[in-house]
């Protein structure tokens, strides 16, 4: 721990040796955190996202620096489905300490693979989508829009919520409960999904009661009589029936018409419901593929790009060595022409020669060469 009033190394006492300021209530913030720290990871441990968070954030509003509690809180949210604030945790974290952190590892990871980015931006455009769906009255949209993020995004438990929302709405109460169930699984004490639980057993509760028509106690049915005969007490229909070989044959051919009606209602439905649900996997699955080869063709693309411009490089590079070398080699003839003690041609050679082309020995045998030329026309035309 580090004085925040002059970044010395504290010790175990409350006064800062360097500076000598009072730093009893800088431990005392630091304990607190890291008392949050230890709950939220206990909660974590045991699923409780919720509570996780909820003791993490405030871990970090104690210390910002605390890098164990900020690692943690950005796997919780990535556990839950929500990337994009487990991302702002880990970047914030990595600056904090660019060294020895975790946060660069799942950044790292994350960020390796390209595909699975790609499928995160598009689980949360899908997810903002339907929610725009939902407030403009087309939940039939939204219902299909979310059922593609859970798909590509098991673990979002806000995409679970709002599904099993819709499904409320719209009294499935049966596939509201399984969603809430799998949201349960991720994180076992979110205060909306148990809320919306408790609604969904209320409901299923209610249901069998309401169906339930049973006859009141000492009430018998209105189309019999009774009579008595000793102490016993006869009830017998009012009507009676005798069946003919007709009336059987008519009783068996309706009857065989209502199992073919019931087959009907009860199979076709689901038939028509498995097509729907195959052909709903196709398309996420041709969508996936669609996905992962248009990532493929980008990236092969930007290896296209990137042999281009090493290549533009390559060939700038040996320009500018080519015509280093005659630059070179024009101050060589131009040295031996002051050699052979040929000045005017010196003079001249020398004329078309530029000083920034040289560095080093070569600028060295410039500047000489330019200086005596100089002294000796001087003293020539003098």
């Amino acid at each position: 721990m580090k004085c925040i009033y002059c970044g010395a190394e504290l010790t175990g006492e409350t006064i800062c040796r360097n500076c000598g300021a009072d730093v009893s209530i800088q431990k005392r913030i630091v304990r607190i955190s890291n008392l949050l720290y230890n709950r939220g990871l206990e909660k974590a441990s045991v699923r409780d996202l919720s509570g996780a968070q909820t003791l993490l954030r405030q871990s970090v509003r104690f210390n910002k620096e605390n890098i164990d509690a900020r690692n943690l809180l950005g796997l919780c949210y990535f556990e839950t489905g929500e990337v994009v604030s487990a991302l702002v945790e880990w970047v914030i974290s990595s600056n904090l300490k660019p060294e020895n952190n975790l946060a660069k590892q799942y950044l790292g990871i994350l960020q390796s693979n390209k595909n699975r980015l790609d499928v995160i931006n598009s689980t949360i455009r899908k997810y903002n989508q339907s929610i725009e769906y939902c407030l403009g009255g087309h939940e039939d949209m939204a219902i299909m829009q979310l059922k593609k993020v859970i798909a590509q995004n098991p673990k979002m438990v806000k995409a679970y919520q709002l599904l099993a929302l819709l499904y409320m709405k719209y009294g499935e109460w049966d596939r509201a409960g399984r969603l809430l169930k799998k949201a349960a699984q991720i994180d076992n004490t979110n205060t909306t999904t148990l809320r919306y639980l408790t609604e969904v057993r209320r409901e299923r509760g209610r249901r069998p009661f309401a169906r339930r028509r049973s006859s009141a106690p000492g009430q018998e049915d209105e189309k019999s009589v009774r009579y008595l005969s000793g102490n016993d007490v006869v009830i017998m229909p009012t009507t009676f029936r005798d069946s003919s070989t007709v009336a059987t044959i008519i009783n068996i051919f309706l009857g065989i018409l209502l199992g073919a009606a019931i087959v009907w209602f009860l199979t076709v439905p689901q038939v028509r419901q498995s097509a729907n649900d195959e052909a709903n996997k196709s398309v996420m699955d041709a969508n996936a593929s669609l996905a992962t080869a248009t990532a493929t063709a980008q990236d092969l693309q930007d290896q296209i790009d990137s042999a281009n411009q090493s290549a533009k490089n390559a060939e700038k590079e040996r320009d500018d060595a080519n015509s280093r070398i005659e630059s070179y080699n024009s101050l060589l003839s131009v040295a031996d022409l002051y050699v052979l003690g040929d000045q005017t041609k010196t003079v001249e050679a020398l004329g078309k020669l530029k000083a920034d082309d040289y560095d080093g020995a070569g600028k060295t045998l410039y500047d000489d060469i330019t200086s005596q030329i100089g002294d000796a026309l001087f003293n020539q035309y003098f």
